[in-house]
Protein backbone atom coordinates (compact mmCIF):
# COMPACT_ATOMS: atom_id res chain seq x y z
CA UNK A 1 0.00 0.00 0.00
CA UNK A 2 1.35 3.04 -1.14
CA UNK A 3 0.44 6.56 -0.27
CA UNK A 4 -0.05 9.12 -2.63
CA UNK A 5 -0.61 12.89 -3.54
CA UNK A 6 -4.27 12.50 -4.26
CA UNK A 7 -6.96 12.83 -1.98
CA UNK A 8 -10.76 12.46 -1.89
CA UNK A 9 -13.28 13.81 0.41
CA UNK A 10 -14.88 11.15 2.85
CA UNK A 11 -18.58 12.01 3.80
CA UNK A 12 -21.05 10.27 6.03
CA UNK A 13 -24.29 9.48 5.25
CA UNK A 14 -25.08 10.35 8.64
CA UNK A 15 -24.18 13.98 8.35
CA UNK A 16 -21.25 16.02 9.53
CA UNK A 17 -18.12 17.73 7.99
CA UNK A 18 -16.93 15.35 5.25
CA UNK A 19 -13.05 14.90 5.72
CA UNK A 20 -10.08 14.99 3.59
CA UNK A 21 -8.22 11.53 3.39
CA UNK A 22 -5.08 10.51 1.35
CA UNK A 23 -5.70 7.98 -1.25
CA UNK A 24 -3.63 4.70 -1.50
CA UNK A 25 -2.19 3.25 -4.59
CA UNK A 26 -2.02 -0.65 -5.60
CA UNK A 27 2.52 -0.75 -6.22
CA UNK A 28 1.53 -3.68 -8.70
CA UNK A 29 -0.88 -1.68 -10.47
CA UNK A 30 0.37 -0.34 -14.01
CA UNK A 31 -1.56 2.96 -13.95
CA UNK A 32 -1.75 4.45 -17.79
CA UNK A 33 -1.59 7.79 -16.11
CA UNK A 34 0.08 8.26 -12.56
CA UNK A 35 -0.19 12.24 -12.65
CA UNK A 36 -4.26 11.12 -12.24
CA UNK A 37 -6.06 9.26 -9.60
CA UNK A 38 -6.37 5.61 -10.85
CA UNK A 39 -10.13 6.07 -11.16
CA UNK A 40 -10.02 8.46 -13.66
CA UNK A 41 -6.85 6.72 -15.48
CA UNK A 42 -8.07 3.39 -15.57
CA UNK A 43 -7.78 1.01 -18.41
CA UNK A 44 -10.83 -0.16 -20.19
CA UNK A 45 -12.20 -3.19 -18.71
CA UNK A 46 -10.49 -2.81 -15.55
CA UNK A 47 -12.10 -3.99 -12.44
CA UNK A 48 -13.84 -1.43 -10.33
CA UNK A 49 -10.83 0.45 -7.94
CA UNK A 50 -8.54 -0.55 -9.92
CA UNK A 51 -5.11 0.72 -8.56
CA UNK A 52 -6.65 0.87 -5.20
CA UNK A 53 -4.63 -2.35 -3.24
CA UNK A 54 -5.93 -5.39 -1.57
CA UNK A 55 -5.37 -5.26 2.04
CA UNK A 56 -4.27 -9.64 2.08
CA UNK A 57 -4.35 -9.78 6.28
CA UNK A 58 -8.16 -8.63 6.34
CA UNK A 59 -8.93 -11.98 3.55
CA UNK A 60 -11.21 -14.48 5.21
CA UNK A 61 -13.15 -17.48 3.35
CA UNK A 62 -12.26 -15.26 -0.25
CA UNK A 63 -13.49 -11.97 1.00
CA UNK A 64 -10.62 -9.55 1.04
CA UNK A 65 -11.20 -5.47 1.84
CA UNK A 66 -9.36 -2.92 -0.32
CA UNK A 67 -8.59 0.58 0.64
CA UNK A 68 -9.07 3.28 -1.03
CA UNK A 69 -8.32 6.24 1.37
CA UNK A 70 -5.09 4.95 4.08
CA UNK A 71 -7.12 3.67 6.77
CA UNK A 72 -4.41 3.95 9.48
CA UNK A 73 -4.17 7.80 8.53
CA UNK A 74 -5.42 9.49 11.82
CA UNK A 75 -8.48 12.05 11.62
CA UNK A 76 -8.48 12.66 15.09
CA UNK A 77 -6.24 12.18 18.26
CA UNK A 78 -8.36 8.32 18.80
CA UNK A 79 -7.17 7.25 15.06
CA UNK A 80 -8.78 7.06 11.76
CA UNK A 81 -12.70 7.39 11.96
CA UNK A 82 -13.39 7.17 8.04
CA UNK A 83 -12.81 6.10 5.19
CA UNK A 84 -13.55 4.77 1.94
CA UNK A 85 -12.49 1.01 0.55
CA UNK A 86 -14.40 -1.55 -1.04
CA UNK A 87 -14.85 -5.80 -0.86
CA UNK A 88 -13.78 -8.28 -3.39
CA UNK A 89 -15.82 -10.80 -3.36
CA UNK A 90 -14.63 -14.88 -3.64
CA UNK A 91 -15.64 -14.59 -7.28
CA UNK A 92 -13.62 -11.67 -7.67
CA UNK A 93 -16.42 -9.18 -8.12
CA UNK A 94 -16.22 -5.71 -6.09
CA UNK A 95 -18.29 -3.60 -4.48
CA UNK A 96 -18.02 0.22 -2.49
CA UNK A 97 -17.74 0.96 1.28
CA UNK A 98 -17.64 3.83 3.19
CA UNK A 99 -17.42 3.41 7.12
CA UNK A 100 -18.22 5.50 9.96
CA UNK A 101 -17.24 5.85 13.39
CA UNK A 102 -20.37 5.02 15.12
CA UNK A 103 -21.82 3.98 18.33
CA UNK A 104 -24.16 1.71 16.99
CA UNK A 105 -23.19 -0.85 14.53
CA UNK A 106 -25.39 -0.58 11.14
CA UNK A 107 -24.99 -0.43 7.82
CA UNK A 108 -26.84 0.70 4.78
CA UNK A 109 -27.30 0.50 0.85
CA UNK A 110 -25.74 3.75 -0.62
CA UNK A 111 -25.82 2.58 -4.38
CA UNK A 112 -27.21 -0.58 -5.79
CA UNK A 113 -25.98 -2.62 -8.55
CA UNK A 114 -24.15 -0.66 -11.49
CA UNK A 115 -21.78 -1.66 -14.36
CA UNK A 116 -19.62 -4.49 -12.68
CA UNK A 117 -19.96 -3.06 -8.96
CA UNK A 118 -22.61 -5.09 -6.65
CA UNK A 119 -23.42 -1.88 -4.98
CA UNK A 120 -22.01 0.63 -2.74
CA UNK A 121 -21.90 0.49 1.25
CA UNK A 122 -22.08 2.29 4.79
CA UNK A 123 -20.82 0.65 7.65
CA UNK A 124 -20.19 2.35 10.72
CA UNK A 125 -17.36 0.79 12.46
CA UNK A 126 -17.32 1.17 17.00
CA UNK A 127 -13.29 2.13 17.61
CA UNK A 128 -11.61 4.13 15.03
CA UNK A 129 -8.91 2.41 13.14
CA UNK A 130 -5.35 2.52 14.63
CA UNK A 131 -3.73 -0.50 13.33
CA UNK A 132 -4.08 -3.61 11.23
CA UNK A 133 -6.21 -5.64 14.25
CA UNK A 134 -8.63 -3.00 14.13
CA UNK A 135 -8.59 -2.85 10.81
CA UNK A 136 -9.30 -6.99 10.48
CA UNK A 137 -11.67 -6.54 13.29
CA UNK A 138 -13.95 -4.08 11.67
CA UNK A 139 -13.87 -5.78 8.27
CA UNK A 140 -15.05 -8.95 10.11
CA UNK A 141 -17.38 -7.36 11.96
CA UNK A 142 -19.27 -6.17 8.04
CA UNK A 143 -18.12 -9.98 6.29
CA UNK A 144 -21.56 -11.56 7.19
CA UNK A 145 -24.10 -8.42 6.37
CA UNK A 146 -21.97 -8.06 2.56
CA UNK A 147 -22.37 -11.69 1.80
CA UNK A 148 -26.07 -11.36 2.76
CA UNK A 149 -26.08 -8.04 0.28
CA UNK A 150 -24.14 -9.96 -2.10
CA UNK A 151 -26.10 -12.53 -2.21
CA UNK A 152 -28.73 -10.46 -2.49
CA UNK A 153 -27.24 -9.15 -5.82
CA UNK A 154 -26.75 -12.33 -7.36
CA UNK A 155 -30.91 -13.60 -6.42
CA UNK A 156 -31.91 -10.69 -8.19
CA UNK A 157 -28.95 -9.35 -10.78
Amino acid sequence: MNSSTFRCLVESPLGGAGVWKTMVLDPTAAIPDPSKPPAVSAPPDSPPYFGHPLVPETAVDGWCLGVVTDPFEADTDAGCTRGDAFVQAPDGTRAGLVWTLDTQPRFGVLRGPEGARWGVFHFTVLQPIKDMNHLRTAFAAMLPALQMLYDRTRRTG
